[in-house]
Order: structure tokens, then C-alpha cells, then sequence
């Protein structure tokens, strides 16, 4: 993962200070005056199905343009053997997210995946499964529901990526969708641990 923060950029947001953090929209604008560029998030996968999965990450350019990210699939950890891929531009005009649906997989398998910038930069790798067909053994699903960023502790969700035999993770919800703009913590403030 590349992070690039020029000096002036760095001092600028020094000059705001912990409490510019604070404000509505205080995180977004210092990761824009640190000027943070490449793959400023991690990587996803989701709507698996028999053949195909979404693949999904940000790669901000260091220009502040478009871009054309490609991604790379396999089902070896070490990308001996391209399974499938695809490209897409992105730029400001969509956060500089890339979401790009990969077909032609092989059903009910482990498939590795990892998104290329245009200046050959490597995201981090991703692990993904795509459903089975016909009957199967074995099946296992994690569900989670109702998170609440102000009031939760999230390790399940690091104890559940840890595990190798759940096939499938299924978020039911969260709680943002119940509270009006403004409500959705209730004002609660993280404390450090």
C-alpha cells in the first residue's frame, strides 16, 4: 500500500490541529490536504455468485485525475495462473472507487485478487469465494447485524477474516439507517485504549 504526503500538504494540516479532526468532515478534508494518493483504502469483494464476484477498492492518483485500475484474480495465492480480471477508470467524479464485477470463475472456490495502478503499484491481496453449485457438505455463513460505530467494539468481524472455513459473510444492517442526520451516535466520543 503507498501513501504519498508532501511537506507544505503535511504542514497545512498540522496547522489545524486534533481538533480539525473533530468537525463534520474534518477526517475527509485532512486525508485532502495530506494529499494522500494510490490505495488509500483496502479491498472488498461482495454479490458472489456461481461464476462471477464483485472486487471493489479506491486508488486515488497522485494527479487528482482519472485513472485506469485494473484487477487481477486467481486461485492461487501467488497469481501463477490469472483466473480472470478487468479494468475501469475512476477519478473524483466516483470517490476514486473502482468496483468491477470479474464472470467466467469456477464455482465454490478460494479465488486471491489484488488491483494494479497505472504507475504498476500493487493493492493490497484480497480473498474471495464464489458460490457453489449443486449440493454441497458444508456451508458456512457468518451474519452480522446492527453495528454502531459509537458504541461498539468490532473484533468479531477480525475473529470471523481470521477463520478459513466460513464460505460466505452476510451484514444484515446498521444502525445508521435508524437515526435522522446528526443522531446516529447519540454524541458518543472514542476514547483511547
Amino acid at each position: 500500500m503507498s501513501f504519498f504526503i508532501n511537506r507544505r500538504n503535511l504542514l497545512a494540516t498540522a496547522g489545524f490541529g486534533i481538533g480539525g479532526l473533530l468537525l463534520p468532515g474534518g477526517a475527509a478534508m485532512a486525508q485532502t490536504l495530506l494529499g494522500l494518493t494510490g490505495f488509500t483504502h483496502n479491498v472488498a469483494s461482495g454479490e458472489p455468485g456461481p461464476d462471477s464476484v464483485l472486487l471493489w477498492t479506491r486508488y486515488v492518483n497522485p494527479t487528482g485525475g482519472p485513472s485506469k485500475v485494473r484487477v487481477e484474480i486467481s486461485e492461487s495465492q501467488d497469481f501463477s495462473k490469472i483466473a480472470g480480471g478487468g479494468q475501469m477508470v475512476t477519478g473524483p467524479w466516483r470517490d476514486h472507487t473502482v468496483k468491477i464485477t470479474v464472470d467466467n470463475l469456477a464455482p465454490g472456490k478460494w479465488h486471491w485478487f489484488r488491483f494494479i495502478a497505472p504507475d504498476g503499484s500493487i493493492s493490497p491481496i484480497g480473498r474471495t469465494k464464489t458460490l457453489p453449485v449443486g449440493k454441497t457438505s458444508n456451508f458456512n455463513i457468518a451474519v452480522f447485524s446492527c453495528s454502531n460505530l459509537g458504541f461498539g467494539e468490532f473484533n468479531a468481524y477480525g475473529h470471523a477474516a481470521a477463520r478459513k472455513d466460513i464460505d460466505l459473510v452476510l451484514h444484515m444492517g446498521d444502525y445508521i439507517y435508524e437515526y435522522g442526520r446528526g443522531g446516529y451516535d447519540g454524541g458518543a466520543k472514542f476514547a483511547a485504549r
